[in-house]
């Protein structure tokens, strides 16, 4: 059998194991379509839906009649360094969704992938790039303040290291007295230190995000993650029978800007606290390893957690979004507002490979836009399926959704 031999080995064993090895000729609505030994046509009810992809079936009759006619008509699929009119127009009727979803007016900018996984990585990378521009800024600012410092008239004032509230290890233990200079160059190791400290994400014990190289790290099943364990993300998976780690996790995770000034002869060292915790990623309805979903006070705490933070609230509706749970989005039954939401799956009609990123303007780096971009997204054709498959949610009062 080719696609055992040159395409998955091990999964295909484990197939003939279950007498699960059927090779599907024909998908339709429901249903696959395989054929026996003798070449009769066996039909099969699919109770999988390509997990949660085919919301609108298999080869849905409207899409495939679109997607011919897109095709016939020559819409480009590589144009780079272009204005893709599809992509924008997407963008604009998922944020008008979100509106009417979530009752307010805010703007929602997409970022166009292909798949559900590349989708929360996108999500990721572009939180730790809010979170690394968040810092540089801070840390410029009292590094200027230092350079400040150590150009004045004081800079080679001698000092008492026992006069100084200092934190451990930051100067050598055999130094009696320094200078202005040497106590400002220690800080400033200390604070760029503290710029480039490990991100920290959170994410729920049960969750599955991906298994790309970060998104397998955010998925609590050892299984995939632990042969991958030494790159990728430092990860912390919160329980949620336990709702007290949400008050024991941001004091694992502080850390402090060290400054400098004077009070009249004194060298106040001072401390401001930060957080560590770049991001928290939540499926409001599991779907690996049972449907879970959790108390409504857990939602709202994770909510609260972000808020306190700084950082933003990733909800992954990649299996529980697009109108599979009755709702655009499965966060909605929990009143319950992110910061970012990763689309996928059910987005493409059933038909085409397309996620999304969906993100807060008021949380979004305009930047991001130029330093992250994929040769296969934003393609005319999976936006034009994506649109028909949004615009079908709402037709007739919405009444798929109902």
């Amino acid at each position: 059998m080719d696609y055992r031999d040159y395409v998955r080995p091990k999964f295909v064993e484990l197939m003939q194991a279950l007498g699960l090895e059927c090779q599907f000729h024909r998908a339709l609505g429901s249903k696959l379509f395989y054929r026996d030994k003798q070449g009769a046509e066996v039909t099969v009810t699919d109770f999988l839906g390509g997990y949660g992809a085919a919301l609108y079936g298999h080869n849905d009759p409207q899409f495939v009649d679109q997607l011919c006619s897109l095709l016939r008509a020559d819409v480009p699929f590589n144009a780079q360094m272009s204005v893709r009119g599809a992509a924008g127009q997407l963008g604009r009727e998922l944020s008008e969704a979100f509106n009417r979803e979530l009752n307010n007016n805010e703007r929602y900018i997409s970022t166009f992938s292909n798949s559900g996984a590349e989708s929360v990585e996108i999500a990721v990378k572009h939180a730790e790039y809010r979170r690394q521009k968040n810092l540089q800024k801070q840390f410029d600012e009292r590094d200027f303040a230092l350079a400040n410092l150590v150009a004045s008239d004081k800079a080679y004032v001698e000092l008492d290291i026992d006069d100084l509230d200092l934190p451990a290890g930051l100067l050598p233990q055999n130094l009696s007295c320094v200078t202005v200079r040497q106590v400002a160059e220690a800080v400033r190791q200390h604070n760029l230190a503290q710029l480039h400290v490990e991100p920290v994400f959170l994410a729920v014990r049960g969750s599955f995000h991906g298994k790309l190289v970060n998104t397998v790290q955010l998925t609590y099943g050892k299984q995939y993650r632990k042969p991958f364990a030494r790159f990728g993300l430092n990860v912390e998976f919160i329980d949620p029978q336990q709702p007290q780690q949400l008050q024991e996790l941001p004091a694992r995770h502080i850390r402090h800007w060290l400054s400098l000034e004077w009070s009249g002869e004194t060298l106040q060292v001072r401390r401001e606290a930060f957080s560590a915790i770049t991001a928290v990623l939540l499926e409001p309805i599991q779907g690996e390893g049972g449907i879970n979903e959790f108390a409504g006070e857990f939602y709202l705490g994770l909510r609260r957690l972000c808020n306190e933070q700084q950082c933003p609230l990733i909800i992954d509706e990649v299996q529980s979004g697009f109108g599979r749970t009755g709702t655009l989005l499965g966060a909605s039954h929990f009143n319950l507002q992110g910061d970012y939401y990763c689309l996928s799956k059910a987005l493409g009609g059933g038909l085409m490979k397309i996620a999304a990123t969906v993100i807060r303007a008021s949380h979004y780096e305009n930047d991001f836009s130029y330093i992250h971009s994929s040769t296969f997204a934003e393609d005319d054709a999976s936006c034009h399926i994506a649109l028909s498959a949004l615009r079908r949610l709402f037709e007739n009062d919405s009444a798929m959704l109902k």
